[in-house]
């Protein structure tokens, strides 16, 4: 929903006990939604006025949505848990759990970045996609790192990771936080046979 005044009407066609919708006031926000939303705590129908907000849906942040796109309109697509991405209104099967662009719905004409979720990629992963027509290009996460083991290669990184930061921020990217802590420490060693070098974790 991309105006105040369709904000408003879209709360009074649910019935909901706010139907005055007001600018949030936010840009970029990682909390609060895109667009049309209510937050359920004080029953304040807030609207997003440039659709910049990152924030997800939730129980205390009740999304307000159209049940279609405006005509000539694209909707953004929507990133998967393996970091495959698809059209929602042409694959309602998809399992997805982010949007792939700051705003839901891009006008004809208008551009987005798509965004990778963490674990699937960097940001932003492509140049911006330009919505023509109601359709928008097709774009993939590519996906910055990986990790080896003996039970898939017998070799050491073609890429290595030479900074404790970036073993850090790797150890996110690939979910390792599931069994891990992710903040990387020094191992002490120097020129030992046994343990690889730069950036690895140890499953024992």
């Amino acid at each position: 929903i991309t105006s105040l005044a369709d904000c408003s009407a879209a709360a009074a066609a649910l019935g909901l006990p706010e139907t005055a919708a007001v600018e949030d006031g936010l840009s970029d926000s990682d909390t609060e939604p895109p667009f049309c939303y209510r937050r359920a705590a004080t029953n304040e129908l807030l609207f997003n006025i440039d659709g910049s907000n990152r924030g997800d849906c939730s129980e205390d942040t009740v999304c307000l949505c159209g049940a279609s796109v405006p005509s000539g309109w694209c909707q953004a697509p929507r990133c998967g848990y393996d970091g495959s991405c698809s059209d929602p209104a042409h694959d309602p099967g998809f399992l997805y759990h982010s949007l792939s662009c700051s705003p839901a719905a891009i006008a004809s004409g208008e551009t987005c970045t798509p965004r990778c979720s963490r674990g699937q990629g960097r940001v932003p992963s492509v140049s911006p996609l330009e919505c023509v027509d109601g359709k928008l290009p097709s774009f993939t996460c590519d996906k910055a790192y990986e990790y080896l083991s003996d039970r898939l290669a017998e070799e050491t990184c073609e890429h290595h990771i030479t900074s404790i930061e970036e073993c850090s921020a790797a150890s996110w990217e690939l979910h390792l936080y599931h069994f891990l802590d992710t903040t990387a420490s020094e191992d002490g060693l120097s020129g030992s046979g046994s343990e690889p070098p730069f950036c690895y974790y140890d499953s024992q």
